[in-house]
């Protein structure tokens, strides 16, 4: 399993300009170069990504190309957008492969995934649960289990397996560090 280090920052990083495109896409490039990228709203160019790190506050467009694209209720997309509270972050840069991270991120088979749930039952005695949600599935995901401090798992969205090139036989998780920390780094290692 490839990891990326996820770090928050709540203070305005220096991106590199040249570094630009969805989150997923700088995910699977920080998985891959295994370099340091420095994202702002400046470098995304994904409308769900700004919305996820609370970059844009308006989801109307969002909203409706959604609603557009996948014939459900403008309503449903508003309200499940709004329960999330995606705007309530105070992010303002993230770092990927920083030397500290908030949450680990890995695209996994099915079998490495029933091996974290294992280890996940092992060390906190408890039954995963997840919330399957049919988009940012992986720029959201990630904010979740900052601020949730619980492992997040997605099947990816039709946009992140297309940009981020997520095989159709990988599942996202992303994990809190400390969790990593706990029940992965030194099975990895």
């Amino acid at each position: 399993m490839d990891w990326v280090r996820v770090k928050f920052l709540t203070e305005q990083k220096k991106t590199n300009s040249s570094v630009k495109g969805r989150f997923c896409e700088l995910i699977h490039q920080a998985m891959i170069d295994n370099k340091k990228i420095i994202v702002g709203k400046e470098n995304i160019e994904c409308e769900g990504a700004r919305i996820a790190f609370g970059w844009q506050k308006d989801f109307c467009n969002f909203e409706q190309k959604f609603a557009s694209n996948n014939g459900v209720d403008i309503g449903f997309i508003d309200r499940a957008l709004k329960s999330l509270q995606v705007s309530n972050t105070n992010i303002k840069s993230i770092i990927l492969n920083a030397e500290e991270a908030d949450v680990m991120l890995s695209l996994v088979w099915p079998e490495e995934m029933m091996g974290i749930l294992k280890l996940f039952f092992l060390h906190t005695g408890k039954i995963l649960k997840a919330e399957l949600r049919p988009f940012l599935s992986v720029c959201l995901q990630t904010v979740i289990a900052w601020r949730t401090n619980y492992p997040t798992v997605s099947f990816g969205c039709k946009d992140s397996r297309l940009y981020a090139g997520i095989e159709r036989d990988k599942l996202v998780v992303a994990l809190p560090y400390f969790m990593y920390d706990k029940m992965l780094k030194k099975k990895i290692a």
